[in-house]
């Protein structure tokens, strides 16, 4: 559960500041459901939380991910790290309806621990301009 707890705070609770009305440049505030499966080989858990986010986008960017769609009814970025353990990122924001949807996935190569974590939610942006 740490590295879910690490990964929460550092990567996806950016600062958030103001942008104007910039198509290109813009804060998200997401209020999302979060869902956790750890398997550590041998043992099986799931917790459900709430949990809010905010995002910067910079340029059509976003931190250290790779926002390869950005179209006026939809964004996708991802993130893959492969060493020393693996980690897939994937968030996808509904330009229309608000929605938000992120997976992340961990795991060590040289045994069966994984670590699941899935956020639902509704973003919109914090200068409440569409995004």
């Amino acid at each position: 559960m740490r590295v879910t707890q690490t990964f929460s705070s550092t990567l996806f609770v950016l600062i958030l500041s103001g942008c104007g009305g910039d198509k290109n440049s813009f804060n998200l505030v997401c209020d999302t459901d979060r869902s956790i499966e750890y398997f550590d080989g041998e043992k099986y858990s799931k917790t459900n939380e709430k949990e809010s986010l905010t995002f910067k986008f910079v340029n059509q960017g976003l931190n250290e991910f790779n926002c390869s769609v950005w179209a006026d009814s939809e964004i996708r970025c991802h993130q893959l790290i492969e060493h020393p353990v693996w980690k897939l990122h994937d968030l996808k924001f509904d330009r229309v309806s608000g929605q938000f949807y992120a997976v992340r996935q961990n795991g060590w190569h040289t045994d069966k621990v994984r670590n699941t974590t899935v956020w639902r939610g509704r973003c919109e942006r914090a200068d409440k301009a569409k995004f």
